[in-house]
């Protein structure tokens, strides 16, 4: 966001910059049109005033746009929403390693869901000996990755959700904020 931040400021300041001395120099070859130059003076200065208001903006829709998504209540909201999840989804269930297959990603208020099946045959031992031992797997893969830690840190979570091939429920693995906090 500071990189955005830094070229929105660079260019609104060599715009207005430029717009003010043509102005100037508007009014001085062309004296019997000032009101022109006084008019695109004004608008630099209201364009100035609206700067702050559209930081607070881009501030704002880094942290809320994904989230907002969910509980989005605009036509071009929901139609946004759709989109996203659609393109998510588009090439699942698909197997993303031997054992396990991706069915479905979802996306709530708190963040992304991964609904997974484990192709395995495995007894109820196995089952909380594989989440004990993918959450820390998961965890580490989530938060050394500068996108997914950047998502994690504006408050989304990444939730895993298991079955196994008779669509029985395994468990489920939550990373957040505070398993990405060194």
């Amino acid at each position: 966001m500071y990189t955005r931040t830094a070229i929105v400021t660079t260019y609104a300041i060599v715009i207005s910059v430029g717009i003010w001395r043509s102005a100037t120099k508007y009014a001085v070859l062309y004296p019997n049109r000032n009101g022109y130059a006084t008019l695109a003076k004004i608008c630099v200065v209201l364009g100035a005033l609206s700067i702050p208001a559209a930081y607070v903006q881009m501030a704002s829709n880094d942290t809320n746009s994904i989230s907002a998504l969910p509980k989005a209540t605009s036509p071009a909201e929901q139609m946004q929403y759709q989109a996203l999840i659609s393109g998510l989804n588009a090439d699942l269930p698909k197997m993303i390693d031997p054992v396990t297959r991706l069915n479905k990603i979802d996306l709530k208020s708190n963040g992304y869901i991964y609904y997974e099946t484990i192709t395995k045959k495995l007894d109820n031992k196995e089952k909380d000996i594989l989440l004990k031992h993918l959450k820390p797997v998961i965890a580490s893969g989530l938060c050394k990755n500068i996108d997914t830690l950047e998502i994690i840190n504006s408050g989304l979570n990444y939730t895993y959700i298991y079955s196994d091939l008779e669509a029985q429920p395994i468990g489920e693995i939550t990373v957040t904020k505070l398993d990405c906090a060194p």
